[in-house]
């Protein structure tokens, strides 16, 4: 294939959204009592599996739960390990013929929701991240990863809520939505070092004793 194009290009993973149901006659269904929580494992997967640099992996559906990895520094609790450098795109219909709806990654304020190790320079657009716990998208990467057009909110910590960038070069950008987030410190955007960058977002509602939106 062209060159930084692995064997899943275009890889697509849809997150089970939780139960479903098929309605039987008005008053009675058949559902069944999925949660949902597989779709991080699919989603990591798809990931871990990608070969080439320039792979587009589309996600649909809702992702819940979180796994633990250890990066030399102890253990970390995240839903996904972006741990290569690719686009990672949200917002598709789990028949992948339009990216115009809401695709959710949850930690259940288990852990954090993306966690970037340093070196990664992965774009992730398009999703709904929440509701994680110290940092739902947690950066030390300083190789300029990008976060835009997302919704972060309903995230909690001590030091950071929504995005922690820990001596890294985060870059957050194109209308990014960073709304009703709960830290000590830094609700909405919280750094420590590096050169991170916030260009045209909305940061509202976010409640810290000290930086409620940027510490």
């Amino acid at each position: 294939g062209p060159p930084g194009r692995g064997p899943l290009h275009g890889r697509k993973w849809v997150g089970p959204a939780g139960g479903t149901r098929e309605g039987l006659d008005p008053a009675r269904f058949r559902g069944n009592r999925s949660s949902g929580k597989q779709g991080y494992a699919l989603g990591q997967a798809a990931l871990d599996a990608s070969a080439g640099v320039n792979d587009v992996i589309k996600v649909a559906g809702t992702c819940r739960g979180v796994q633990t990895r250890n990066f030399g520094a102890g253990d970390v609790s995240a839903t996904v390990f972006v741990d290569k450098s690719r686009t990672i795109q949200g917002g598709w219909r789990t028949d992948f013929s339009a990216q115009d709806v809401v695709t959710t990654v949850d930690a259940g304020f288990r852990g954090h929701v993306f966690y970037i190790p340093d070196g990664i320079s992965a774009t992730i657009a398009r999703f709904n991240i929440r509701p994680g716990a110290d940092g739902a998208i947690y950066n030390i990467s300083t190789a300029s990863p990008t976060l835009w057009q997302s919704n972060i909110f309903r995230n909690t910590g001590a030091t950071g809520a929504a995005i922690v960038n820990i001596g890294g070069n985060l870059i957050v950008e194109n209308g990014n939505r960073i709304f009703s987030n709960t830290a000590t410190i830094g609700a909405g955007f919280y750094t420590d070092g590096g050169a991170p960058a916030l260009h045209n977002n909305f940061l509202y509602d976010n409640s810290a004793t000290d930086g409620g939106a940027i510490y």
